[in-house]
Parts: structure tokens; sequence; C-alpha cells
């Protein structure tokens, strides 16, 4: 819930309350879950600014890897979500191994290599 959170504007956060809020009330999500979307917007809101002042700091090859890193974070939760914990981990692991064979495969290909 954290990772969606963080991707949606400020505004609909408290639409995501209310929602959450109607779901425990007719029975879809269990009473804690309540209580984890109010912590994930506190924390949000407390430190955005911060987390904010703090990219902006950053040169911007580090800003680079976190964005790739917030990519494959994201991969990984949609395929978590879909599919499960241990196919999200399992494909996120080729795709991490296919992105580090990649350069010698190119290598390879240049070479004329068969």
């Amino acid at each position: 819930m954290g990772m969606l959170l963080s991707l949606l504007p400020q505004e609909f956060w408290i639409l995501v309350l209310v929602g959450t809020a109607f779901a425990v009330i007719v029975g879809l999500v269990p009473r804690g879950a309540i209580a984890g979307v109010i912590g994930t917007i506190l924390i949000l809101s407390i430190a955005g600014p911060f987390i904010s002042s703090l990219l902006n700091f950053l040169p911007w090859w580090v800003s680079a890897i976190l964005m790739v890193w917030f990519v494959f974070a994201v991969i990984n939760w949609i395929i978590t979500l879909v599919f499960g914990r241990r196919t999200g981990g399992h494909l996120l692991a080729l795709l991490l191994h296919d992105l580090i064979l990649a350069p010698f495969r190119f290598v390879g290909f240049l070479m004329g290599r068969r």
C-alpha cells in the first residue's frame, strides 16, 4: 500500500483513506489495514519535504541510480501484486541477470562469435 500511496498525488490520499475505511466497514479488508494507511500517509507527509530536498541536493548520477532502482521496485511490486511474492522475486532475478549479461552478449555479437 505504501508504494501505491507514494505514486498518488497528495490530493488523493484522503480518498484512499475514506475508501479503506469504507472497505473495513463493509468487511472487505481487515481492521489493521486502516492503521497501515494512516501510518503510511503520516510518514509520507512528514518525510516528503526532506526526501525532496535531499534528492535536489544529490548529483545527477546518484539520482539516475535511484530512478533505475525505483523502476525495478515498481516492476517487482506489480509482478508481486499480480502473480505472488515468489514469482515476482524470480522474475526480477531473471531480469537483473539478463541486464548484467547484456553488455557481454553485445560484445560477443560484435566480435562475430556464433
